[in-house]
């Protein structure tokens, strides 16, 4: 009470849950890192947050709520995760938070704090040369990296994603890398080159049967 009266953390939920804030916060993780319970309170403080983000990795309107209300601790335990070298941990936070269609980042317009994740995610993938999760990582930062009109960066990672899709057999990957290449094209008015993506994204999804996929393509 005395805390709070001085504005040094207040309540939420109801008077149910207590929250430190700026400087308090800052104070708290300073004290933190000198106290020898840290090995204990930071795996739980992530693991804690790991779990709310997957119950709340729907996407509706109710679950970008949950997700949006804890946000800073959501983000604070992807980068806890990171420094403890939890790779799995960070690759979930970021499935869970960061994919470009559908994550509560990028579909809320925090496209910053999405790029972070997702950044952290294709590092880790390149750290254990997974192609697949290269391919993967590459494309979804690429989306957001278009998304802010970062075009240049954007292509280079398209073009890294689609060469491995291509050299792995993925078919899937390949088709939607090139629908997101025509997208960026179309966009920077290059549109012969848009309709020559597209069509080869159209063709490939034709033959894989990929309806959905089709009906973005004639789009």
């Amino acid at each position: 009470k005395s805390l709070s009266a001085l504005w040094l953390i207040h309540t939420t939920d109801e008077s149910q849950r207590l929250a430190v804030e700026g400087l308090t916060r800052e104070l708290t993780k300073a004290r933190l890192d000198a106290d020898p319970r840290a090995k204990t309170f930071r795996p739980r403080f992530v693991s804690r947050f790991l779990r709310y983000a997957e119950a709340h990795a729907q996407p509706t309107r109710e679950d970008y709520n949950a997700l949006e209300s804890e946000k800073d601790n959501l983000l604070g335990a992807a980068e806890l995760a990171f420094i403890q070298k939890d790779w799995r941990s960070v690759r979930r936070f970021a499935s869970a938070l960061a994919l470009p269609a559908n994550g509560m980042l990028s579909v809320r317009g925090y496209w910053d704090e999405a790029l972070r994740i997702s950044g952290l995610a294709l590092e880790i993938a390149h750290s254990f040369r997974s192609e697949t999760a290269i391919a993967v990582w590459s494309h979804n930062v690429a989306v957001i990296l278009s998304n802010r009109g970062e075009n240049r960066e954007a292509r280079r990672l398209y073009d890294q994603s689609m060469e491995i899709e291509k050299n792995l057999g993925n078919q899937t990957g390949l088709a939607s890398s090139l629908q997101e290449l025509g997208s960026l094209a179309h966009e920077q008015g290059e549109l012969n080159e848009a309709r020559r993506l597209f069509d080869k994204s159209l063709e490939i999804n034709k033959k894989l049967g990929n309806h959905g996929a089709i009906a973005i393509n004639l789009h």
